[in-house]
């Protein structure tokens, strides 16, 4: 089965039981979102994935090792968790681990691999400021990125829900 490749643009998570979470799919875009307060991680899975211009406050943006690759799930193999691969993370501001996945599983024997960071704004490397690192092969970084990054911005609560004042009206 093939999936459309999906648009997260300027969303907020704000203390909630989720979180966003890229399971599986390809080529998505999470750009400019607010993550902030969640009992669980920002989750990135799977194969050229865009991660920018977001603002991660508490738990982590993860790109995440897994139990196999999206040639795995390609050629019939049973994946429960698709180890990330070529994700580019630009922009983002906020604690980023890569490599990581559940902590008492063995869901990540294969590492996130060639993950792209780029002016992320705490850190330039493994173990720098608020990046760390576990599973990975192939991650690079760079102080500056060619992408354009939007800025995240957090909505108030008169600004979502029925009641905004751009919510759809009868």
């Amino acid at each position: 089965m093939l999936l459309a490749p999906i648009l997260l643009l300027s969303h907020a998570w704000r203390a909630t039981l989720s979180s966003p979470y890229n399971r599986a799919g390809v080529n998505n875009q999470w750009i400019a979102n607010w993550v902030e307060g969640n009992k669980s991680k920002f989750w990135i899975h799977d194969t050229d994935n865009t991660v920018v211009g977001n603002r991660v406050i508490g738990k982590p943006l993860w790109i995440c090792a897994g139990s196999g690759t999206a040639a795995d799930v390609a050629a019939g193999v049973n994946v429960a968790y698709i180890a990330a691969e070529d994700t580019l993370v630009a922009g983002n501001n906020g604690p980023l681990g890569i490599g990581f996945n559940y902590t008492s599983s063995n869901y990540d024997d294969v590492p996130a691999k060639g993950t792209r960071v780029e002016a992320h704004v705490t850190g330039n490397g493994c173990g720098q400021g608020s990046i760390t690192c576990s599973n990975e092969s192939g991650t690079t970084f760079s102080a500056t990125t060619s992408s354009t990054v939007p800025a995240a911005f957090k909505l108030t609560p008169a600004e979502v829900g029925p009641n905004a004042p751009t919510a759809p009206r009868p």
